[in-house]
């Protein structure tokens, strides 16, 4: 069976968008994780603890903390590589820094604040949006489900809210909002028909810091005949 993808990806300053595109049902992330892992000052307080996968690697979230048992670094791994929020907090819960790491384990955004909760300064740039395993829908059949993950990177005082249009044949079919948990939402879809499909995402956010809105669109389109 033929299939013909394509993609035409947009992304501005101060958001970076992650799409994890498989035709395979989505694997739990509970599934790779093998070991929640413990470490303790020699007091006996609590330092750090997360997990690792079924390869030893860290995975998913790591948290630290200072001898008084406070939270001051939450870190976020895939398969021991950073990937997504890296946040420092001051010893009053504050946050003092937030950064977001993509998967070359670049900084593609970073905020630091002082211990009041204001800015100091703030930094992003232009990327190309990444999207991995194009490959898995080399041989897409009907009734198989086409699986969207999508990571926002935005700092936390900045709100967000993902749409979505899904066209079949050029006529459209759904239209609706996507809920974000964290920085990460999920969009999948059953293959039903033989058709042209489009499936059309937009990301608005609103940053109350600067009080500014933007928004940013991104459109895959494929054929399933």
């Amino acid at each position: 069976m033929n299939k013909f993808i394509k993609y035409l990806l947009l992304l501005n300053i101060l958001l970076f968008v992650f799409f994890n595109c498989s035709v395979d049902q989505q694997k739990n992330n509970v599934e790779d994780i093998i070991l929640e892992k413990k470490i303790y000052y020699s007091d006996g307080n609590l330092w750090k603890k997360g997990n690792y996968d079924n390869e030893g690697k860290k995975h998913l979230n790591w948290f630290t903390f200072n001898k008084d048992g406070n939270l001051i670094r939450k870190e976020n791994w895939l398969h021991g590589k950073y990937f997504g929020e890296q946040i420092y907090y001051y010893n009053n819960n504050r946050i003092k820094i937030y950064a977001y790491v993509d998967f070359q384990e670049i900084i593609v955004f970073k905020r630091t604040y002082d211990n009041k909760g204001s800015i100091k300064d703030s930094f992003g740039k232009f990327f190309t949006m990444l999207v991995s395993d194009w490959d898995k829908l080399d041989n897409i059949q009907l009734t198989d489900t086409v699986n969207f993950d999508i990571y926002i990177a935005s700092p936390p005082e900045c709100n967000n809210v993902l749409f979505y249009k899904l066209f079949i044949d050029n006529e459209l079919k759904e239209l609706d909002t996507i809920p974000i948990k964290e920085t990460k939402a999920n969009y999948s879809y059953i293959i039903n028909e033989r058709a042209n499909y489009r499936i059309e995402f937009k990301v608005e956010t609103f940053d109350k810091i600067y009080n500014k809105k933007t928004s940013e669109d991104a459109k895959i389109d494929f054929i399933v005949d």
